[in-house]
């Protein structure tokens, strides 16, 4: 069955019903949202810890399989147009 909302509007006021299973799911984010200071930098320290170990488990992969070359040997071979990228990369700026 989907969820409706009903919306009626007079002239400048506008009041909307919600369905039980919006006001259930409202009633779950709120209690979400109230929670995610206490949370949120465990979740996102947790969320970076195991996208650098994908990363660096997936370049490692690349390497041994020959088709990554390093960054340095990329940026290297760079035409000179991409001068600024080198100096970003190399540190410069």
């Amino acid at each position: 069955m989907p969820r409706t909302k009903k919306t009626e509007s007079t002239g400048n006021v506008t009041s909307s019903t919600q369905t039980p299973e919006d006001q259930i799911a409202q009633a779950i984010a709120d209690r979400y949202f109230e929670a995610i200071p206490e949370v949120a930098p465990k979740i996102a320290s947790e969320f970076w810890r195991r996208l650098d170990g994908q990363v660096a488990t997936e370049i490692v992969k690349q390497r041994d399989r020959g088709f990554l070359a390093s960054v340095g040997e990329r940026l290297s071979q760079l035409p000179p147009a991409d001068a600024t990228i080198n100096a970003i990369a190399g540190g410069a700026l």
